[in-house]
C-alpha cells in the first residue's frame, strides 16, 4: 500500500455504487490515484488459486482428521445464552475501533461524525469476511475517510497507525499473559521471544511516530538516509505523511487507552465462545491465546483464514485439555458469529447513501 502527498483533488471521483464491485482494486487505484491495470489483476489471480488450494486443502485435512458427529454434538450442546453475549461484543468493538480512528481523523484536521466512521467500521468488516482478503475493507474504511475529508495520504497512513496500535497492544497483552503464567505457553520453541519482540518492535514504531524527534529517531533517518534511493524516497513519503502525529503524546495515550479497551473486547469475545462451548480455560490462558491465533490468521496464505482458522485453534486450544472436535467447533462458531456481524455490515452498506 502506497502513499504520497497528492491532495484530494487528485484521487479519482469513484461513486459509492461502484466501490463494491472494484474493492478487490480499490485500495490500490486510491493510493495511486489511477485506474489498476487489467495486468495487475491478472497477476493476482494465481496467487488467489494457491489461496484458495491452500484453504481447501488445510480444511479437507481439518474435516478428515476431527470427528464431525463430535462438532456437530458440541455445537448443539453450547450456551447460546453466553453465544449471544459474544455476538453482541461485535458491534461494542466497532465503535471502540470508530472512536479511535476518529480521534487519529481529528488530529489531522479532519471532523467526522461518529456515526458515519461506526457505519464505515461495520461495512468494512463485510467486505472483510465476503472478499477473498482484508483489502476490501481498508478500501472501504480509506475511502470513507476520504469522503469526509480526509487527504487520501492522511487516509491511508491513519488507517494503518489504527492497525497498529490494535496488534500492539494485543501483543502486549500476551507478553503480560506470559509473565504472569509462562505455564500457560503451548509447546512452541521461542514463542516468548517472538511475541516479545513483536510487541517491543510495534511499540518503538508508535514511539517513534508520535514522540517529537529525539535521540531516539536519529539513528533510524541516518541508516535510511544512507539506504538506496528507492528506500529513501519511500521513507519520505511515509514520514511525510506521518507528520502529522510527530509531537502528539496525548493523543498517543488516548489511542493506547481505546486499544487496551478494545483488545479486552476482543478477548472476551473468544472467552465468552469458549465458556458457551464448556471450556474449562482460563481467562488469562485468552490473552496469550487471542493474539497468537489473530497473528497467524493475518498470514495470507489462505482465504480469510480458512483452514488456517481450525488448524491454530485446535494447536492453542489442546494444552487445555480441548479435543480437536471442540476446538474445531469454536473456530466455526467464532467464524460464524463475524460472518453474522459481517452480513449486517452488508445490509448498512446496500441501504446507506
Amino acid at each position: 500500500m502506497k502513499t504520497d502527498r497528492h491532495e484530494v483533488a487528485d484521487v479519482p471521483k469513484v461513486a459509492p455504487s461502484a466501490v463494491g464491485s472494484r474493492l478487490s482494486t480499490e485500495q490500490q487505484t486510491l493510493a495511486d490515484g489511477q485506474e489498476p491495470r487489467a495486468d495487475s489483476r491478472s497477476a493476482r489471480r494465481p496467487l488467489f488459486y494457491i489461496k484458495v488450494v491452500v484453504s481447501l486443502g488445510l480444511l479437507a485435512f481439518i474435516i478428515a482428521t476431527a470427528n464431525i458427529r463430535e462438532v456437530g454434538l458440541a455445537l448443539r450442546e453450547a450456551n447460546f445464552l453466553l453465544i449471544i453475549l459474544a455476538a453482541a461484543l461485535n458491534p461494542i468493538g466497532g465503535t471502540l475501533t470508530a472512536t479511535r480512528w476518529r480521534a487519529l481523523l481529528r488530529s489531522q484536521g479532519v471532523e467526522p461524525p461518529l456515526a458515519r466512521l461506526i457505519q464505515s467500521c461495520i461495512v468494512a468488516h463485510f467486505f472483510r469476511q465476503f472478499l477473498p482478503s482484508t483489502i476490501g475493507g481498508d478500501a472501504i474504511r480509506i475511502y470513507d475517510s476520504w469522503k469526509m475529508g480526509a487527504s487520501k495520504s492522511v487516509a491511508v497512513s491513519t488507517l494503518a497507525v489504527d492497525r497498529i496500535f490494535g496488534l500492539a497492544v494485543l501483543l502486549m497483552f500476551a507478553v503480560v499473559a506470559i509473565l504472569l503464567s509462562p505455564r500457560m505457553l503451548p509447546d512452541l520453541p521461542l514463542l516468548p521471544l517472538w511475541v516479545a519482540a513483536g510487541a517491543g518492535g510495534l511499540t518503538g514504531i508508535i514511539l517513534l511516530i508520535f514522540l517529537p524527534t529525539s535521540a531516539l529517531a536519529r539513528p533510524v533517518v541516518r541508516v535510511m538516509m544512507r539506504s538506496p534511493a528507492p528506500v529513501q524516497k519511500a521513507f519520505t513519503k511515509i514520514t511525510g505523511s506521518l507528520s502529522g502525529f510527530r509531537g502528539r503524546p496525548g493523543l498517543m495515550f488516548q489511542a493506547l487507552g481505546l486499544s487496551v479497551l478494545l483488545q479486552l473486547n476482543v478477548v472476551f469475545f473468544y472467552y465468552l465462545i469458549g465458556s458457551g462451548l464448556g471450556f474449562e480455560v482460563p481467562l488469562l490462558a485468552y490473552f496469550i491465546i487471542v493474539p497468537l491465533a489473530t497473528v497467524v490468521m493475518m498470514i495470507p496464505i489462505t482465504i480469510n483464514a480458512i483452514g488456517l482458522r481450525e488448524g491454530i485453534f485446535v494447536l492453542l486450544l489442546a494444552p487445555f485439555g480441548v479435543s480437536m472436535a471442540e476446538a474445531v467447533a469454536f473456530a466455526w462458531l467464532e467464524y460464524g458469529l463475524m460472518l453474522f456481524y459481517g452480513m449486517i455490515g452488508g445490509i448498512i452498506y446496500a441501504v446507506r447513501r
